[in-house]
């Protein structure tokens, strides 16, 4: 069941959390780490003497347990702490005992981790199962299994992770409660003996209402056409009974975990789609092909323009041409968007009936992804008012004092739609429409005598817009600009300003008259679909990368170390964002690979690295057929970023400037932060030894320049590195 309203999390501000370790350097150690995360409130005991007094005054919510202290030990010492503290322990040790540590999952413990030289990688862990307990309360997992004794330590066992847990001990039951109720994944015990057996899985994922939900099977017997049958009919993993408690709660913690970031794309391509409609609502939209004939207009467009979609589609755009508009702007629109650049202006049109009409039009060419343009998209907002009125203005901006009162009857007929004051020439408010009011959230008394600067936000004032508009004007020029602006309550708004200069009898410039027109909401609805086409992006490349166990901010580094080489080689600003937002989806296409190779702990075989080297061209085939510029060129980076400087990289043996400029930046990205990283199959190595190895593959895997320009400014990277630490 989809659903997609925003979830309040319950979190707590802190954690009680009690450290019990005889050793006094690692006790203080992990208690300062800890200490920096701000979400604890730390207690340390170093024997089982001072653990057992802290636990009769206090109640904790985690306990980190040597299981080794001086006068206790092993299974008997957590059976001792639990007596005295319904807390979540997390057991430390510096010993590998496979059989211990399976006697003290079933005895209820947390989770079991290793002692190891690196303590910080223990406190990530310890914060990450911590963080991981959290999310989990959104999370509702069904049951369906008619064994009284095998359900309750199944319940067990998820309750300890904080799941909601509903039990159904029929199939006709679970079918039932899966109509209303939201599950981030379904435990299934059957033998798949019966026919109703896998009907009752197939018809699982058959409901709608539970698309992709993970399905768990747990299994008495290994036989392998019966766990074929259970995969084949929908069965996401099949574990054998009995089952290691371990390996089952990491199992159904990845699969809700993927579940949920399947949930945060589609919410946010459903999010997307919904501000696509609102634009469609609010702008006038066309798209046009190669060759300018019109191929979609929505209904506002046929509104404005008096045609009917019938009478558009097919005609070029010049069948809404005023004859009054110079040839010469067309010529430059179209040179424009033939250049794969952005259009911005305003146009005068013709409706069927002969009415002119105005439009402030952008129009983006989309391309595919070998950068040819395949049409072109407008989207336009209806000035006609705000035009005509400055039409009357220009026509009547240097009569004579008699008809000054002529002028001002323009004025107030237009002081309903168009937000107007007026400054002297130092830019102090002289006067004031309603509309400027209420839309600045000043009363006019407020503005009057506050200078038009007060209200503009920062990024005009660290641009020097205000000083450049100042400078034209004095010029006797008028001036066109997109002002942001600042209400009284400092929320943004966005005006469309025309600004001219007016004169006195002297032809000297005395004021100035600000005419705007408010487009926050278009400006919002562009923001926000950039934004959430961002997310996306981010999402998809971290469901890759949950996959093969990285974290999260692997994809981060990646994107940010990204754009900083993008922007030191001399990318344009476009080029450069718009690499930082595609290439954490380099390795989008790790989920076509399967878990025994991609989460293989050791090296692997010549077979198994043929098989993962197809993660790129899986990516590409992913996002190839997307008509969206952005997910184009994301398929560009997850198909390049494996190819090398001297051709020997994969998929296609690419060599030199061949290679996208995207993948070979990404190639270093990646590199430097894998190299950098633990990862299942190896640990971090020291950066004295990746310096060493992008010097030696100088020339062969990474070309030459994009190294010589890293390495000179590898502090640059390294500051992005120590700020998303995992």
């Amino acid at each position: 069941m989809l659903i997609c309203q925003n979830i309040q999390k319950k979190e707590q501000s802190f954690y009680n959390l009690l450290i019990v370790e005889d050793v006094v350097f690692t006790n203080d150690a992990l208690c300062t780490l800890l200490a920096r995360d701000g979400k604890y409130k730390l207690s340390q005991a170093y024997t089982f003497a001072e653990a057992d007094v802290l636990l009769s005054k206090n109640q904790y919510d985690f306990i980190l347990l040597d299981l080794h202290l001086p006068d206790a030990e092993g299974e008997d010492l957590v059976e001792a702490i639990q007596k005295k503290s319904d807390a979540k322990i997390i057991v430390l040790t510096a010993e590998i005992n496979i059989e211990v540590r399976e006697h003290l999952f079933y005895q209820g413990i947390l989770d079991y981790l290793v002692k190891e030289d690196d303590l910080l990688l223990l406190v990530a862990s310890i914060c990450s199962t911590i963080e991981t307990l959290e999310k989990n309360r959104q999370d509702t997992i069904l049951i369906v299994e008619n064994s009284p004794t095998t359900s309750h330590q199944l319940q067990n066992i998820l309750q300890l992770r904080n799941y909601n847990v509903v039990v159904s001990s029929t199939t006709q039951e679970a079918l039932i409660l899966l109509e209303s109720l939201p599950v981030s994944s379904i435990i299934l015990e059957k033998e798949f003996q019966t026919k109703d057996d896998l009907e009752f899985l197939t018809a699982l994922n058959g409901m709608k209402k539970i698309v992709s939900v993970p399905i768990i099977v747990l299994l008495e017997t290994n036989n392998p056409e019966i766990i074929r049958k259970a995969l084949k009919n929908g069965a996401s993993d099949v574990i054998q009974k009995p089952f290691n408690i371990e390996e089952f709660t990491l199992k159904v913690d990845m699969f809700v975990e993927i579940y949920r970031r399947y949930i945060d794309s589609i919410c946010s391509q459903k999010l997307l789609s919904e501000y696509k409609e609102a634009i469609d609502q609010a702008a006038y939209v066309s798209k046009t092909d190669i060759k300018g004939k019109i191929t979609y207009v929505n209904e506002l467009f046929c509104r404005l323009s008096g045609y009917t979609q019938k009478e558009l589609l097919g005609k070029a755009h010049n069948i809404v041409r005023h004859p009054d508009v110079p040839k010469s702007i067309f010529r430059e629109m179209w040179h424009t968007i033939q250049a794969k650049k952005i259009w911005k202006g305003t146009i005068k049109n013709r409706k069927k009936n002969g009415q002119a009409y105005y439009v402030k039009s952008m129009i983006k060419p989309i391309v595919d992804l070998n950068g040819n343009i395949i049409e072109y998209i407008a989207i336009r907002t209806d000035v006609t008012d705000l035009e005509i009125y400055k039409e009357i203005l220009e026509e009547n901006l240097n009569i004579s004092n008699n008809n000054l009162e002529y002028l001002k009857q323009y004025e107030e007929a237009m002081d309903e739609f168009v937000a107007v004051i007026k400054t002297n020439i130092q830019g102090t408010i002289t006067y004031v429409n309603n509309n400027f009011s209420s839309l600045s959230g000043y009363t006019k008394n407020e503005l009057l005598g506050m200078n038009c600067k007060e209200f503009r936000s920062s990024q005009h004032m660290r641009n020097g817009d205000c000083e450049s508009v100042f400078q034209g004007l004095q010029n006797q020029k008028s001036i066109s600009i997109l002002f942001e602006n600042l209400t009284k309550e400092k929320e943004n708004y966005f005006v469309d300003t025309k600004i001219y200069p007016l004169k006195n009898g002297k032809n000297e410039v005395v004021e100035h008259l600000h005419l705007m027109y408010d487009v926050t909401e278009i400006v919002k609805v562009h923001e926000e679909l950039e934004d959430t086409q961002k997310e996306i992006i981010n999402t998809m490349g971290e469901v890759g990368e949950s996959r093969s166990q990285e974290t999260g901010n692997h994809v981060r580094r990646v994107a940010y170390y990204s754009k900083k080489l993008a922007h030191l080689v001399g990318l344009s600003d476009e080029d450069t964002e718009l690499l930082y937002s595609v290439s954490p989806m380099h390795d989008l296409g790790k989920v076509g690979i399967p878990d025994s190779i991609l989460k293989k702990p050791g090296k692997l075989t010549e077979v198994e690295f043929e098989i993962m080297k197809t993660h790129a061209e899986i990516g590409f085939n992913i996002l190839k057929n997307s008509k969206r510029s952005i997910l184009q060129t994301a398929a560009i980076v997850a198909y390049t970023h494996h190819e090398k400087w001297d051709g020997s990289g994969y998929p296609n043996a690419l060599a030199g400037e061949d290679i996208h400029i995207f993948g070979r930046i990404t190639a270093i990205a990646d590199v430097f932060d894998a190299l950098g990283s633990d990862r299942i199959y190896k640990k971090s190595w020291p950066l004295e030894k990746i310096i060493r190895l992008f010097k030696e593959e100088r020339g062969k895997h990474f070309d030459p320049r994009l190294v010589d320009i890293f390495l000179e400014n590898l502090d640059d990277f390294l500051v992005i590195r120590d700020h998303f630490k995992d």
